[in-house]
């Protein structure tokens, strides 16, 4: 009789398939790694490691699901802020701090390759669109918060503003993969002041004024 192994085993030995797949992958190509590179990688034999996935494609799900996970976690605490305003600067604060971290490098790299891949594989797709959709309605509903408090441009629709803060923060994801250098720190400060309205030292307009000269016009 075989002995029983536990959960955190299990979790630690998947967890340990999963970064070396994500650093052959950064590397390599998601193409170009074979399950072969990835248990040379790993430091495990093709048995062991096909007691945990069957394909690379069960391995990237499993990525996705950890990332999900992960991402609940921060999305919960941020949501935990007094103010839609300073949900959305503290939610700025945790993504872009990951983004920053140099450990996370491989991860973001293989994250665009990802993106492209959804393009024309339907299972990579639909779990890009899983984690997508975690964020979309969650912060479309936060927007619509902070415009029934008057805080946020009642004028912007609601659901196209997550696909705009998330559209920049890809934007810095692909820019960082080509250059290490980029301050992931200063873009997150200019992200934080368009969303807290601190980007222009022009006098903006204030609600009332603004439906007046809707009324006007």
């Amino acid at each position: 009789m075989s002995p029983k192994v536990s959960e955190q085993h299990l979790e630690e030995r998947r967890n340990q398939i999963m970064d070396a797949a994500v650093r052959r992958f950064s590397q390599h190509g998601f193409h170009q790694t074979t399950m072969d590179d990835i248990c040379a990688e790993s430091e495990m034999s093709k048995g062991a490691l096909y007691r945990y996935f069957s394909s690379k494609e069960d391995i990237v799900a499993a990525m996705y699901e950890r990332s999900i996970n992960q991402e609940t976690t921060m999305m919960n605490e941020a949501l935990e802020q007094n103010g839609p305003v300073a949900t959305l600067v503290n939610l700025t604060e945790g993504i872009y701090g990951q983004l920053a971290d140099p450990s996370a490098r491989d991860g973001y790299r293989l994250a665009v390759q990802l993106w492209a891949e959804a393009m024309t594989n339907p299972r990579i797709y639909d779990l890009q669109m899983q984690e997508f959709e975690l964020w979309t309605p969650v912060i479309a509903e936060v927007i619509r918060e902070g415009q029934r408090r008057g805080e946020i441009n009642e004028d912007l629709d609601p659901e196209l503003v997550p696909r705009v803060i998330g559209g920049m923060f890809m934007g810095i994801v692909l820019q960082k993969s080509w250059d290490s250098e980029v301050n992931v720190g200063e873009c997150c400060r200019i992200v934080q002041a368009l969303l807290a309205g601190d980007f222009s030292r022009a006098v903006p307009m204030d609600l009332e004024t603004r439906k007046r000269s809707a009324t006007s016009a």
